[in-house]
């Protein structure tokens, strides 16, 4: 049974940064919304010690992010250590890619279930743009390593960003469709709704939309278990279009929380005061009990980033951020 948290939502994901570092410096990077507060990283046991700890109150998907995840030399033994959790239904990882090539078969073999990569262009000047790197051969070669090793899912990430990369999104599904992958459409988002940067390369949810079905999309499901995201079908490629800035279900629905690379439970992405440092207690020596003492206190601290209306009796309240 998932541990429910004051607003009622059951925690069962938790995404995990494994490392602040990478490899890549795409102009976009929200950084997984936190700095670390020390240069100290969880090591793999901790990794899976914590993630028991969480499994016994009913967390059963895990998400490795990073930084980069692959750019830690065990992130193998991590994958490894996880896919041995018996109550982990759902293993995966979200990468560049740069280093997948080597990798994928590897991270198959450790038990690792699905994985995304990112892939904002497929032309190389667009893609040194955004990324500050020239490695977009690289990142197409462990596309293609991923989609040999067979993963249960392997899906194509791309950030949608006006007046850059909106125009080749024919060209990502094309792709998809010869390696046999899923799309996922991303709206770019910043904790601040007026920053610079989606007034500069913001793009809207119902443009989004729109673009998708200017290809021809036709939708196919939604996506209630992850803040009803809508898909498409493509001419054959499934297309999952993710908007959570201006979603209202983005925080009702949520039923995820972050652990951070130096050991801290993060109740939410945008907000940095209320973590929970377990690392830190865990290395003091403290028992198994002491570390769901932690993992309870973090829950009962989410709250809504994004306000969302609720039905109670004589109208309609407003709740949230």
């Amino acid at each position: 049974m998932a541990v429910v948290d004051p607003f009622d939502r059951p925690v069962t994901r938790v995404r995990i940064s494994v490392t602040s570092a990478c490899n890549f410096s795409c102009f976009y990077c929200h950084r997984e919304g936190f700095l670390p507060n020390s240069s100290s990283e969880m090591r793999p046991e901790e990794i899976e010690r914590i993630v028991r700890v969480m499994a016994s109150l009913g967390v059963s998907r895990v998400k490795l992010t990073g930084g980069e995840p692959t750019v830690r030399p065990d992130i193998v033994e991590i994958v490894g250590r996880l896919a041995s959790i018996s109550e982990i239904i759902d293993l995966s990882m979200v990468t560049n890619g740069s280093r997948l090539a080597k990798l994928a078969s590897e991270l198959k073999e450790a038990g690792l279930d699905r994985i995304n990569v990112s892939l904002p262009s497929l032309r190389p000047d667009r893609f040194a743009h955004i990324t500050g790197v020239s490695l977009l051969s690289e990142v197409v070669s462990g596309i293609e390593a991923a989609a040999s090793a067979e993963f249960s899912q392997l899906k194509i990430n791309r950030v949608i960003l006006r007046g850059i990369n909106q125009d080749e999104t024919e060209e990502l599904i094309e792709l998809a469709r010869d390696l046999g992958a899923m799309v996922q459409l991303i709206q770019l988002e910043d904790a601040d709704p007026e920053s610079p940067l989606l007034k500069a390369y913001g793009f809207g949810l119902q443009d989004l939309i729109g673009l998708v079905k200017e290809l021809g999309g036709k939708l196919v499901s939604i996506r209630d278990d992850m803040q009803n995201r809508l898909v498409f079908d493509v001419r054959g490629v499934k297309v999952e279009v993710v908007g959570p800035m201006g979603n209202p279900d983005f925080c009702a629905r949520c039923t995820r929380i972050r652990i951070t690379s130096d050991g801290r439970f993060k109740p939410c992405l945008f907000l940095e005061e209320n973590t929970v440092d377990f690392l830190r207690a865990m290395r003091a020596g403290a028992d198994n009990d002491t570390l769901k003492a932690l993992y309870l206190r973090a829950i009962s601290l989410r709250k809504p980033y994004f306000g969302w209306i609720i039905r109670v009796d004589e109208g309609v309240s407003e709740v949230g951020h």
